[in-house]
C-alpha cells in the first residue's frame, strides 16, 4: 500500500466513526444534564410533603405544601410559572397522607431527549398532630 491509500482509508475512517461518535457523546451530555434535574425535582417533592406534613391540620397542609415546592423549585433554578405542582391530603387505615407531585416540561438541550419529556417528582409524608 502506498501512503496516499492509507491517508485515504484513515480519512474515511474517520469520516464514517466520527459522527456515530459525536452522537454518543452529545446524548451521554444531555443525560448528563437530565439526571441531576430530576433528583431536585424529586428533593423539591420530598421537601414540600415534609412541609405540609409538619403543618398543623387546622392550618392548610396542601395550600403550606404547594407553597414550599414552588419556592424550593425557584431556588433551584426552574421556571416556577411552566411546573405543576398538586398537593392533597389522602386518607388511609393508618392516618392521613400529605402527598406532593410535581410535573415541569424539560427543555431538551441538545433534542436528544426525546420531545414532550417531563421531570417528575413525587412525595407523600404522614401528617403529625402537634
Amino acid at each position: 500500500m502506498t501512503r496516499t491509500n492509507r491517508r485515504a482509508n484513515t480519512a474515511i475512517e474517520v469520516a464514517l466513526t466520527l459522527p456515530l461518535f459525536l452522537v454518543l457523546l452529545a446524548g451521554v451530555l444531555e443525560w448528563g444534564l437530565v439526571l441531576p434535574r430530576q433528583s431536585v425535582v424529586e428533593h423539591c417533592a420530598r421537601d414540600a410533603a415534609r412541609a405540609g406534613a409538619l403543618t398543623e391540620s387546622s392550618d392548610d397542609p396542601t395550600g403550606a405544601a404547594a407553597a414550599r415546592a414552588r419556592q424550593r423549585l425557584a431556588e433551584a433554578g426552574f421556571d416556577v410559572d411552566a411546573a405543576t405542582v398538586t398537593a392533597v391530603v389522602m386518607s388511609s387505615a393508618v392516618g392521613d397522607l400529605v402527598s406532593v407531585e410535581i410535573s415541569l416540561p424539560y427543555p431538551p438541550l441538545l433534542g436528544l431527549v426525546p420531545t414532550g419529556a417531563t421531570l417528575e417528582g413525587t412525595g407523600r409524608m404522614r401528617l403529625e398532630d402537634q
